[in-house]
């Protein structure tokens, strides 16, 4: 008995209830299934493509749609903690029992060729491999359905170029990457079938690339952006800007970064969040320079944490030449006791980012044990005073003696120093006599947004040009 056929607005309402990037994941899956697409259907072993192309991309855009049903801290898995894995493998079986509950049937009351069967074959086989060591059967070979065979193709291609799960997207990196994957973790023929032809293949990456990037400056992400003004309190000028960002979560609201952070780092989606925001800063700077040819400087929290990976500060570094970014204009800012990790030489990677075309700051906090004493080892620009401390200067001598130590150490290390929570003229006073240069704070103006800050500078030319 034929089942009741799905209902492709119910499925693509299920996908817009994903996050933008996994929806945005699922929209290249179905660029690059087309293409392949195009590549193969002359071919006489692909009689599917022949017959049904249309309805295998269709299928393939609906590869990822069970992590709907997955929570925010389980949407990616790098395959290192099993635990984690397990839960983000739930995406499988959450995407066959959504299509079950649409058809109000089972899989086995279509054809084999029925788009219900190639939406549930792209669900259920974009994780299994060709040499069998995938998941979740195991399949081998010929036993992976041809849909199934092309969604875990293009699921690596994506990967491979656009989600940044490999160490490079140089080109040819990629493709000899995934060419070593043929025969093993892929299908032979669909990898040749995809890269036989490089100039075409190159051609359409770069058009992808294209449209994601211009896609992404109107975009935010769920993150907001906010900015204030770096102020030289000497000559009552502007220096530059820096950022703070929330996240806008659409179950939880505004999220500060005291809530999210913690939240992150114990996720494991510390390195996610922090190249994504550094990612939309990018893109802002990029849309300014397209709008105005000026070139604003401006600071942005960072976790330390990932910097113990292999290949994070490469990472970042390439962003600047993605985005045309002008090198340092962007100052990353590194809470000086996420630096404090005895296993990893920040020491290196803090130069690293400098030599790549950042300028590196560390906030100090001032509490527990504290790098002051070994600044001179680390190399950085600028040093950020927390708010807390600087509220403190104006009714403790302590602390005024002590910044006024810092102060020092740092000029005589050849860094600026900013002082943060500025709100009021008896603060600011009492920072002139210590000869501070650089504050930020609630003194200087409403923080502004992100389409604020760009249309401000773009009209006016801002700070830091």
């Amino acid at each position: 008995m034929a089942g009741k056929r799905i209902s492709r607005q119910k499925l693509n309402i299920a996908l817009k209830t994903l996050p933008i990037p996994v929806q945005e994941h699922c929209t290249r899956c179905r660029l690059i299934t087309a293409y392949l697409v195009d590549r193969v259907n002359t071919e006489d072993w692909f009689i599917d493509a022949k017959l049904n192309g249309d309805s295998i991309i269709s299928a393939v855009y609906y590869h990822d749609i069970g992590k709907a049903a997955l929570p925010t801290d389980a949407l990616y898995s790098d395959g290192e903690d099993s635990a984690k894995n397990a839960v983000y493998l739930r995406h499988i079986e959450e995407g066959v029992a959504l299509v079950n509950s649409i058809c109000d049937t089972d899989i086995t009351a279509f054809g084999e060729r029925s788009f219900e069967t190639y939406v549930l074959r792209a669900i259920v086989e974009h994780h299994e491999r060709y040499d069998g060591r995938g998941t979740p059967a195991g399949l081998r070979g010929d036993n992976i359905s041809i849909v199934g065979r092309i969604a875990s193709l293009v699921d690596a291609v994506d990967n491979l170029f656009f989600v940044g799960a490999t160490q490079s997207r140089n080109f040819d990196e990629c493709i000899s990457e995934l060419a070593g994957m043929a025969g093993k973790a892929l299908d032979a023929y669909l990898v040749n079938a995809l890269i036989d032809d490089r100039a075409t293949l190159r051609g359409f990456i770069e058009y992808i690339d294209t449209k994601n990037k211009n896609k992404r400056k109107n975009d935010n992400y769920g993150l907001q952006f906010y900015f204030r003004p770096v102020q030289n309190i000497r000559e009552g000028t502007s220096f530059a800007w820096e950022s703070e960002y929330l996240i806008n979560d659409p179950y939880y609201g505004i999220l500060r970064p005291e809530i999210f952070l913690p939240v992150a780092e114990t996720s494991a989606q510390m390195t996610k969040l922090s190249k994504l925001a550094l990612e939309r800063l990018c893109l802002m700077l990029d849309l300014i320079a397209e709008k105005s040819d000026r070139h604003p400087r401006v600071s942005i929290r960072m976790a330390a944490k990932p910097l113990g990976t292999k290949t994070y500060a490469d990472e970042l570094c390439r962003l600047l030449d993605k985005y045309n970014v002008k090198k340092n204009t962007i100052c990353l800012i590194f809470d000086e006791m996420g630096l404090m990790d005895g296993d990893v030489n920040y020491a290196a990677k803090l130069a690293q980012l400098r030599e790549g075309g950042y300028r590196v700051a560390i906030s100090v906090a001032g509490e527990g044990a504290s790098l002051l004493g070994s600044l001179d080892s680390l190399p950085a620009d600028y040093l950020f005073v927390e708010g807390k401390i600087t509220n403190r200067i104006p009714t403790n001598p302590n602390t005024y003696g002590l910044m006024s130590g810092v102060l020092d150490i740092a000029h005589n290390l050849h860094m600026s120093v900013v002082f943060r929570g500025v709100d009021s003229r008896r603060t600011e006073g009492e920072l002139l006599k210590m000869q501070v240069k650089y504050a930020v704070g609630e003194l200087y103006g409403e923080a502004l947004s992100e389409k604020e800050l760009v249309s401000f500078i773009s009209s006016n030319g801002g700070a830091g040009r």
